[in-house]
């Protein structure tokens, strides 16, 4: 193993790069968030109007 420098260690860059992982959790993170207050809005909308289905 080869040690660096100082002028070597100044060079070295990395770890700050936004990646598809993080792109797609962040998508995946949105999606969810939609979907719920989706579902919760049709859920308020269909108790408001009285159009549940019964429970047998």
């Amino acid at each position: 193993m080869k040690n660096l420098n100082e002028q070597e260690l100044l060079l070295i860059k990395g770890g700050a790069s936004v990646t598809g992982s993080i792109v797609n959790a962040v998508c995946s993170i949105f999606k969810f968030i939609y979907d719920v207050g989706k579902d919760l809005g049709s859920c308020l909308r269909r108790i408001e109007k009285s159009s549940l289905c019964p429970l047998e």
